[in-house]
């Protein structure tokens, strides 16, 4: 028996109505959220290393940085090192987490070796390495390579005075550094014509960085210092031109640093011996 047309449009009606609903879109899954991992502070941190003094041998900074809030330790150890040599080690105590700031003090050298070895930079590389626990941490800064001071004579004035050859030199002792030096003193000793005619001691001076350090001092050279009439008569016969030679030692810094310095003292025209006074005849 075949179906009634109301029957076959009331089943196409419900198939219509069964695709519809299987072609209709699922419902989006909610999304799914992540929570960040926790922020874990660095156990250790260094943010810098400051140069707060220069000297000629030694060198003051402070180290700083920051300590997490899990850290146990208590004790900052630190290594400073030139290159490779190893100049200074420390420890600094530290009050809990946060900040903090160690001094951390390096000697540049000991010896004329160590100083000699620094003239072909004009910076020295310093690093220090800290660490805490297990926590390592390295921090670097620069520092001006030490220059020996330069000592020597600039100008030199000459007379004849009473038969004598009378000098002044004009002598100075310059820091080539940018930071100042202190010296403890300067010995001197100084000769023309290979006789000695003047030795002494400077003073302790501070010199500021580029500066230098200046003072006058008298030669004379005349019978006593020749060794009598005879000799200096000897000397200075028929002579315009007296070569010299100053030698002497700069000490600081538990240093002493030799320098010699040669010259010659030029005059117009030779010098009149004294004459020896006339004795009368007997009577």
């Amino acid at each position: 028996m075949m179906p009634s047309r109301r029957s076959a449009l009331l089943l196409a009606g419900a198939l219509s109505a069964l695709s519809g609903c299987a072609s209709a879109p699922k419902p989006a899954a909610a999304p799914v959220v992540v929570a960040p991992p926790p922020v874990v502070e660095p156990a250790l941190e260094l943010t810098g290393l400051k140069v707060d003094k220069h000297a000629f041998s030694s060198a003051e900074l402070t180290l700083s940085g920051k300590v997490g809030a899990q850290v146990e330790a208590r004790e900052l150890s630190w290594t400073a090192k030139l290159g490779d040599r190893e100049v200074a080690t420390g420890k600094t105590a530290l009050a809990g987490a946060g900040e903090f700031s160690a001094p951390v003090s390096v000697t540049l050298g000991s010896t004329l070796a160590d100083f000699e070895g620094y003239k072909s930079a004009d910076h020295l590389q310093l690093t220090v390495e800290a660490r805490l626990g297990d926590a390592t941490e390295t921090r670097a800064a620069q520092l001006f390579s030490p220059r020996m001071p330069e000592a020597k004579v600039v100008q030199v004035q000459a007379s004849d005075e009473n038969g004598a050859l009378a000098m002044t030199f004009h002598f100075a002792v310059k820091n080539p550094n940018n930071f100042e030096l202190v010296v403890d003193r300067v010995d001197y000793a100084l000769e023309v014509m290979g006789k000695g005619v003047a030795k002494d001691s400077l003073p302790s001076s501070r010199i500021p960085g580029a500066g230098d350090f200046t003072v006058d001092f008298p030669g004379l050279l005349n019978e006593a210092a020749a060794g009598g009439a005879k000799e200096f008569k000897a000397l200075i016969a028929k002579r315009t031109e007296y070569p010299w030679t100053l030698k002497g030692t700069i000490k600081l810094a538990g240093l002493e640093l030799p320098f010699t310095q040669e010259g010659v003292v030029k005059l117009s025209a030779p010098i009149t011996a004294p004459t020896a006074p006339t004795k009368g005849k007997k009577k």
